[in-house]
């Protein structure tokens, strides 16, 4: 799957997950990878990528991917500073979940947070 087949699929999402609310007023394309979310009352960086090679700041578009999972357990206290949210997307499925890591961090703290990861993964895969 190409980077703009999954960029459609990553933008569906996120105006599906606003059908109900309509606080988006506007999804302006950066780059390839690089976008903003307009919503009435804040702009929101997203980011998409099939791979999740480094922590972004804003929202972050990847696929439900093993290797995603570890990345974000390698980023994980990045992520939490930069508090960042990430939506995992299984194109083939249309399945997807999402995480907050700050959030997250909070209500579980860090032990066991790959085998957690890993168990939500399995379900959307």
């Amino acid at each position: 799957m190409t980077l703009a087949d999954f960029a459609e699929h990553a933008l569906a999402l996120v105006q599906h997950k606003d059908l109900i609310k309509k606080q988006i007023s506007e999804i302006r394309k950066k780059s390839d990878v690089e976008y903003e979310i307009v919503y009435n009352d804040k702009i929101v960086a997203l980011h998409i990528s099939p791979t999740l090679e480094k922590a972004h700041s804003g929202t972050i578009i990847c696929d439900n991917t093993n290797k995603n999972v570890d990345a974000v357990v390698q980023n994980w206290d990045e992520l939490i500073k930069l508090n960042t949210t990430i939506l995992f997307l299984n194109v083939k499925t249309g399945g997807n979940w999402s995480l907050h890591p700050k959030t997250h961090q909070k209500i579980m703290g860090s032990d066991n947070i790959l085998k957690g990861l890993k168990s939500i993964y399995a379900n959307c895969a």
